[in-house]
């Protein structure tokens, strides 16, 4: 009778164990849910800030999924001349630079055909699809695709935002979003708030510990001159000390990079880091 005693403690026992460990499981779930609420809610009010009220980032991802379209009908159907897709670009020197480990900014820069009419750029349709890949996977992405007389400041911010949505577990690190907060918050001074966005941005990449990719279509269209576009970017990737990729796409025929090179302030930065790929469109073979 005693040993039949012991065996009914010991499976109370077990019984009061279990339901415990299930008790504190749901507890757990149940915090977590609560912080996953609460670092959302975090992020959504950073929109004001960033003057982004009007912003959604699942509407942007739908304008870029018909941006692409639009490439793809545009490029594809014209049979006069060449076509590039993901695929071959990165068969490419350029495409095998970016693959490779390392932070770097990729300009990839070039003419349409001559007998082209359109004014979009040739090379677009590659860094979109990346793009796209990009944002069905798990790594962190923001992409911009430029129109005429973009904000340079909204697509900073822009950028910003995308990253804390992706992944707004990132505030968790409290001082690192407070910082990132006061400088998105602060009223614009000189230069407006170019260099405030900058430093916030880095902040927002240096959070991450993998790869970052940014991509920005046409930024020869933003409303600061290219230069200082791919110069600011270049700031990010001295600084950055997480691994950090950028893509710029630009086509030649509205800023032409080797004509104005040396308006891009390289210092400190070496080939590695910062590589330039042309890839002029030409006639279809036949």
């Amino acid at each position: 009778m005693e040993q039949a005693m012991r065996e009914n403690n010991f499976s109370i026992r077990q019984a009061c164990e279990a339901s415990l460990a299930e008790k504190i499981e749901h507890l757990a779930k149940e915090n977590r849910e609560l912080h996953d609420r609460e670092d959302v809610r975090l992020v959504m009010d950073a929109k004001k800030p960033l003057q982004l009220d009007d912003y959604q980032v699942e509407e942007m991802r739908e304008q870029l999924k018909q941006y692409l379209y639009l490439l793809k009908k545009l490029f594809d159907h014209d049979r006069r001349s060449e076509k590039i897709d993901l695929r071959k670009f990165l068969e490419t020197s350029a495409g095998r630079h970016w693959e490779s480990p390392g932070t770097m900014l990729l300009l990839v820069y070039g003419r349409n055909e001559k007998s082209s009419s359109t004014h979009h750029c040739w090379l677009s349709p590659v860094a979109i699809d990346l793009a796209q890949g990009l944002l069905e996977s798990n790594q962190p992405i923001a992409v911009e695709a430029c129109r005429d007389s973009s904000g340079f400041e909204l697509t900073l911010a822009r950028l910003i935002f995308q990253l804390l949505e992706r992944n707004p577990g990132l505030i968790r690190q409290a001082q690192s979003f407070r910082d990132v907060m006061s400088l998105i918050s602060r009223p614009p001074e000189g230069d407006g708030r170019i260099s405030e966005l900058r430093a916030a941005l880095l902040r927002v990449i240096n959070l991450h510990d993998s790869r970052v990719c940014l991509i920005v279509d046409r930024p020869e269209l933003c409303s600061i001159s290219c230069a200082r576009f791919i110069t600011i970017m270049l700031s990010l990737v001295k600084e950055a000390t997480t691994e950090l990729k950028i893509m710029l796409v630009v086509r030649s025929e509205i800023w032409d990079f080797e004509a104005r090179a040396d308006e891009i302030d390289t210092r400190e930065i070496d080939q590695q880091r910062f590589r330039r790929e042309r890839m002029d469109q030409t006639k279809a073979r036949r």
